[in-house]
């Protein structure tokens, strides 16, 4: 199942989600993160492709709405740099259809490879076109078999292109975004709930930090800490169960602080200290009396995560050294979750809902996507615009209004 899921699910996606969100990270919250650390990622950026994020975003803007203003896609001769209406070269064009270009021989010469071999960078779908949504034809003509494929690959891959550069340095910077991210999807929620951010304490005198955010409303928590790592596309199209062992716990590496099994120690560790009223804690201590609720957020689509396969896996591995843990209850959702359910709490009560998600055996192992569809489907049959977050919907606009001022393309959301 987690091998057909990763096969099939990818290409489902709402389109205005993905942009949405790909907006949110890579040109809002990405200037947010760059304030924090001392990573440059516009430099990175360039050094790695020789096109700045603007000129990219810029390509893809005018590349994607050149298509759609041409009868039926087509491009009478070659594309120029004045057709593109952007401040951009020839040169800049060369650059960037070679990034994201084959010939038509390379192309069934990568459908010949093992799936999970198609791209090193591993992006999360084995489709050449997914990382290379251009075909390149003589005379400087090109085709776009998957239009959308063209949209995604000069917006939000652009991590793919950051992180072969920048490496550790870069996921260390792209943390901060996602912390930024979650912090702006977490903002609507109201004045009813108390949002903690990670805090320091002391435990048998040594230091230690709380799970990145807690959300405390009546007595009542969500512990949240948010993880970037990734699923490697080796795991997700084999289904291995040692692959997936690795991945989740980064076993034998030297730092294994981005993993899932390091997130839940996390939860359970911050749980358990605010209870005991530890050193730099007793605020909580005082202000979390009820449940408490571990939620693990992650940004890719994580399938199946809390499914038996892959919580026995989980188990296991935190029984395992000095602390095991054991009868302690966790859900991991990534980002197509969690903003549905955030945006469901300007109706429904949040706490109240994640409550429900721990109730029974069935609704844990459900994805949180899933979980929410279900609930408005079913329990209080809700208009599903109510499940596209505001902030999103805020930058979809922003996207649209660009588009337009640029192309004359009005879009409906």
């Amino acid at each position: 199942m987690i091998r057909i899921a990763y096969q099939q699910f990818p290409d489902f996606y709402g389109d205005n989600d993905t942009l949405a969100r790909t907006r949110l990270l890579f040109r809002t919250c990405a200037k947010t993160a760059v304030t924090k650390t001392q990573f440059d990622i516009d430099k990175a950026y360039k050094e790695a492709t020789g096109l700045t994020l603007d000129q990219t975003w810029d390509l893809t803007l005018a590349l994607f709405g050149l298509i759609l203003t041409k009868n039926g896609g087509i491009q009478p001769g070659p594309i120029k740099a004045g057709d593109l209406k952007q401040n951009v070269s020839e040169s800049d064009i060369t650059r960037f259809v070679s990034m994201v270009s084959l010939t038509p021989q390379e192309f069934r010469e990568k459908l010949k490879l093992p799936e999970y071999q198609v791209d090193p960078l591993e992006t999360f779908n084995p489709n050449p076109l997914v990382n290379w949504p251009l075909i390149r034809l003589k005379n400087n003509r090109w085709v776009v078999p998957i239009v959308p494929y063209l949209f995604r690959r000069g917006t939000e891959q652009a991590f793919y292109d950051v992180i072969r550069y920048g490496g550790r340095e870069f996921t260390g910077f792209f943390g901060y975004v996602f912390e930024e991210y979650t912090d702006r999807i977490l903002a609507t929620l109201g004045p009813s709930y108390e949002i903690i951010p990670e805090k320091r304490y002391l435990r048998d005198g040594q230091t230690y930090d709380t799970c990145d955010r807690i959300i405390i409303k009546d007595g009542n928590a969500i512990l949240l800490e948010c993880k970037t790592k990734r699923l490697g596309l080796r795991t997700k199209f084999t289904a291995d169960e040692e692959l997936l062992r690795n991945d989740l716990t980064d076993i034998g590496k030297i730092d294994d602080k981005g993993n899932v099994v390091h997130a839940i120690r996390q939860l359970y560790r911050t749980e358990r200290d605010i209870r005991e009223n530890c050193t730099g804690l007793e605020d909580l201590h005082k202000k979390i009396t009820g449940t408490t609720y571990p939620l693990i957020l992650v940004l890719d689509p994580y399938y199946l995560a809390n499914a038996p396969y892959v919580k026995r896996i989980i188990t296991e591995e935190l029984e395992k050294g000095d602390s095991p843990i054991r009868d302690f209850s966790w859900q991991i959702l990534d980002a197509r979750g969690f903003e549905p359910l955030c945006a469901l709490a300007r109706q429904e009560d949040l706490i109240s809902l994640v409550a429900k998600k721990f109730s029974s055996a069935e609704l844990e192992a459900q994805e949180m996507k899933t979980f929410v569809d279900n609930f408005i489907n079913y329990e209080k049959q809700i208009n599903r615009d109510i499940l596209m977050h505001p902030i999103l919907l805020a930058e979809l606009d922003a996207l649209w209004k660009e588009m337009e001022s640029r192309y004359g393309i009005k879009f409906k959301r």
